[in-house]
């Protein structure tokens, strides 16, 4: 009974042991767990905050894309309208030139009909008979086809020249329109990208925070998975302190086992003389 007690015993030291063992081992790896899922929680905070810090330099970049090519668009427009402005400048002073130069050669065709005059009248020709007479209406008629082919020829230059501006003036609209409507693109594009910056961001930090909050549930149950180990291992303790407690009790009460030599003796038995 004695060599039963001790084993029971030993069995379980040895099995409360190991459960401790296990308790102490699963808190370990509870916590070595949980050390690294918030490592790879941090991590992947960190590489969603990376992310997101490039979707808004996108964003910027977009934004930025879209004042600098409607700025150029504006300084295109600009220069158009200039274009235009110059050319109804040279118009019109073209026009001032040719009526300049039509009023000049007005005045030389009669100048020249007059010298021709003079020189017939002192010659004692008359100027309004015969080949004189003739010779001034030619005369006449050829300053006034002249005068106005330079008319002719002056108002289609400023036409020409007028139709050139308000070409230009057409394509500056249009370019102004353009850069307004790229500019309106370009930016509901950053907006829109930013947009997706802050759903990132706020998706990442939701994720860390699930994350974080999986990490702590799985160390608790592995503290609860080793919370159960040290009871077993208490529980183990505990009963086999009662059988040995119980089996130490039988003992007094019976006396040595055979194994101890043999059988013990009841008070029945003893020799005489014994009390």
């Amino acid at each position: 009974m004695m060599y039963s007690a001790i084993a029971t015993a030993i069995g379980g030291g040895i099995s409360a042991y190991n459960s401790f063992q296990s308790a102490a081992t699963q808190k370990n790896i509870a916590n070595y767990n949980y050390a690294m899922q918030q490592r790879n929680a941090k991590m992947q905070l960190m590489s969603n905050t990376v992310q997101v810090k490039q979707i808004e330099q996108q964003a910027r970049f977009q934004k930025a894309e879209a004042e600098i090519n409607a700025r150029l668009a504006e300084n295109e427009a600009q220069a158009r309208n200039n274009n235009a402005q110059n050319e109804r400048n040279v118009a019109l002073a073209q026009a001032s030139v040719d009526r300049e130069n039509i009023r000049r050669g007005n005045m030389d065709a009669d100048q020249k009909r007059a010298v021709i005059r003079a020189s017939q009248g002192k010659s004692g020709g008359q100027l309004d008979a015969g080949s004189l007479m003739e010779t001034d209406v030619k005369a006449a008629q050829d300053a006034e086809i002249a005068a106005e082919e330079q008319h002719r020829m002056s108002d289609i230059g400023y036409r020409q020249s007028f139709a050139k501006a308000a070409l230009e003036d057409f394509g500056a609209e249009m370019a102004r329109a353009g850069a307004s409507m790229d500019l309106a693109t370009g930016l509901a594009e950053a907006r829109l990208t930013r947009s997706s910056a802050a759903l990132q961001e706020a998706t990442g930090k939701s994720q860390y925070l699930m994350d974080q909050k999986r990490a702590e549930i799985a160390r608790v149950s592995g503290y609860a998975d080793a919370k159960g180990s040290q009871l077993s291992g208490w529980g183990s303790l505990f009963q086999t302190a009662g059988s040995v407690g119980s089996s130490w009790a039988n003992w007094q009460h019976v006396g040595p086992s055979s194994s101890w030599g043999g059988k013990a003796n009841s008070t029945s038995q003893r020799p005489p003389g014994f009390a």
